[in-house]
């Protein structure tokens, strides 16, 4: 019995990588700017019980956040695994002819998903299709 409800061919991840390549710039762009925020919403939620606390920053933080979740829940919805975001690397469950599920792997800057992996062993365990 497969692992996954959802497959994909190589056709089918090939398509999303246009979405893929917008999703994550999108996600490395909120990041870079939720960092030096992040730093100060601790601030304030460690001075939460004795002070009032909010403004702007944090107000930004919750915004930016929620932007974030926004584009990380576009990756689920479409049943791409993103198994390390600051690589861009990504995988897509393959149901094999003979009936082995396997991963499809991809990461940025490969012009196409062109490798797999068994479900265990990971990005070390990349062959290519």
């Amino acid at each position: 019995m497969p692992q996954f409800d959802q497959h994909f061919s190589v056709d089918q991840a090939n398509a999303l990588l246009p979405s893929l390549r917008v999703w994550l710039a999108e996600l490395w762009r909120l990041d870079e700017q939720l960092a030096p925020l992040a730093d100060l919403h601790r601030d304030l939620l460690l001075r939460a019980e004795t002070h009032n606390v909010g403004g702007a920053g944090l107000g930004r933080w919750a915004e930016l956040s929620v932007r974030w979740r926004v584009v990380a829940e576009r990756f689920v919805e479409a049943g791409v695994q993103v198994k390390d975001l600051a690589r861009g690397l990504c995988d897509f469950p393959h149901l094999r002819e003979d009936g082995e599920e396997i991963l499809l792997c991809w990461q940025m800057g490969e012009a196409d998903v062109a490798w797999w992996h068994a479900l265990d062993s990971g990005f070390s365990g990349r062959q290519p299709l």
